[in-house]
């Protein structure tokens, strides 16, 4: 990437949960230093239910393959919605999504204005919905 280079986007998938700390903070401020917009870290969360339903549900079909045994590790290490919300530096938001999902969230300053100045509508789901804090 060249210097200065910014991005209306930043976007990662299923990533957080493979970072140390250190490497989380990095990514963090890195993902603030090259967007303009609006960054979105999507990733799993980690709790009884999400563990339990993975478990059952790929038994008849991946019981033999990777895929099983690699999806509970990263359930395990993955974040709670608390521990990901002490994680994050100020400014930074954790919404939670169905089934078991996380999003960290990140605005750059006037990123949520239309073309008219006025501000969007930004709505997630309300605390405690979509999985367990465990």
């Amino acid at each position: 990437m060249a210097e200065g280079q910014s991005f209306d986007f930043v976007v990662s998938n299923h990533m957080l949960h493979h970072l140390g700390p250190a490497e989380l903070g990095a990514l963090l401020v890195d993902s603030e230093r090259l967007c303009r917009g609006r960054v979105l870290h999507a990733d799993i969360e980690r709790s009884r239910h999400a563990y339990l339903g993975f478990s059952l549900g790929t038994w008849p079909f991946f019981r033999r393959s990777y895929i099983r045994p690699d999806g509970l590790t990263s359930i395990r290490r993955s974040f709670t919605a608390r521990e990901l919300r002490v994680a994050a530096p100020p400014g930074w938001r954790v919404t939670r999504g169905l089934p078991s999902r996380l999003v960290l969230e990140w605005s750059a300053p006037g990123a949520h204005e239309d073309r008219s100045g006025a501000a969007s509508d930004s709505r997630s789901l309300p605390e405690g919905h979509g999985g367990s804090d465990a």
